[in-house]
């Protein structure tokens, strides 16, 4: 502590030091008292010196908050926001995948395309579904135009990657935003987020009831197979067996191969068999 004080001690009288022959330097005297004595000039350099000897240069810096509040209204622009790698992988879609809301936001700001493709068909929008649960980065793609019914090589969208592995329900609401349940990719993104295996049972239920406030049909045969047949066949938990129970699923409805849910459950050995298991014997009912 001591040597602390002592050193700001020093570090002052260095400061006035250094004032004091800035200011003689700035405060020499005018050519009209060239016809004042020596003495007289003399003195009045030394009154101008008393004046400001008890200012210091940094006493008209601004305070860091004013210095950071100004910083931060300063857009930071990229000179190059589309580059992209060998891959065709730009800017925007390694930030939109690392979750990066200040980059996704800067690079944007700088005219990065969000619709641009890597050579695989991924879009920073899909980068963004299928890595992140950021909100905020999938609403400032949207909003910048980013187009949300493509499709990469392999068949998958931003819809069907946020079924599956999102774990943020709203995210799902704004790709659905204006969608209608007739779609069959709306409907397989129903099925995805059933069968799903991502993330907990309530994140899950909470991503189910977005369709379910949609009215989305629990009845009806997609690929041969009922909503509750897919969650009896592929689901760990029969939580998801139950909440579509709930909505009025019916077990007793039969495949083209006379199978009902509860055949294909027998099937799978992930399911606890409880009482909601059981109950999807319908002959037993």
């Amino acid at each position: 502590m001591i040597r602390k004080i002592l050193r700001n001690r020093i570090r002052n009288r260095k400061k006035q030091r250094n004032l004091k022959a800035l200011l003689l330097r700035f405060l020499k005297p005018l050519p009209l008292w060239k016809n004042l004595s020596e003495k007289t000039r003399l003195k009045k350099t030394s009154d101008n010196y008393k004046t400001y000897k008890n200012t210091y240069l940094y006493d008209f810096a601004l305070s860091s908050e004013e210095t950071a509040a100004e910083e931060e209204k300063k857009p930071f622009t990229v000179a190059e926001p589309n580059s992209a790698d060998k891959n065709g992988v730009t800017l925007l879609m390694k930030a939109a995948k690392a979750g990066n809301d200040w980059d996704v936001e800067n690079l944007l700001k700088s005219g990065a395309d969000p619709n641009l493709r890597d050579k695989d068909g991924w879009s920073a929008l899909m980068y963004a579904c299928r890595y992140q649960n950021s909100l905020n980065i999938v609403t400032k793609l949207i909003d910048k135009g980013a187009h949300i019914r493509v499709r990469n090589k392999y068949n998958a969208t931003p819809l069907l990657m946020a079924s599956d592995y999102s774990q943020n329900p709203q995210i799902l609401k704004i790709l659905l935003k204006d969608r209608t349940i007739t779609e069959d990719e709306v409907y397989r993104a129903f099925i995805m987020t059933v069968t799903s295996n991502q993330g907990e049972n309530h994140v899950k239920e909470a991503k189910m009831q977005v369709f379910l406030d949609m009215d989305i049909p629990l009845n009806r045969l997609w690929k041969g197979k009922t909503p509750l047949m897919y969650a009896a066949q592929y689901g760990t938990s029969t939580h998801i067996i139950k909440l579509l129970m709930d909505k009025g699923a019916k077990p007793g409805i039969q495949d083209h191969d006379g199978k009902t849910a509860f055949d294909y459950a027998k099937l799978n050995s992930n399911l606890t068999h409880d009482d909601i298991y059981w109950s999807l014997n319908s002959s037993a009912r």
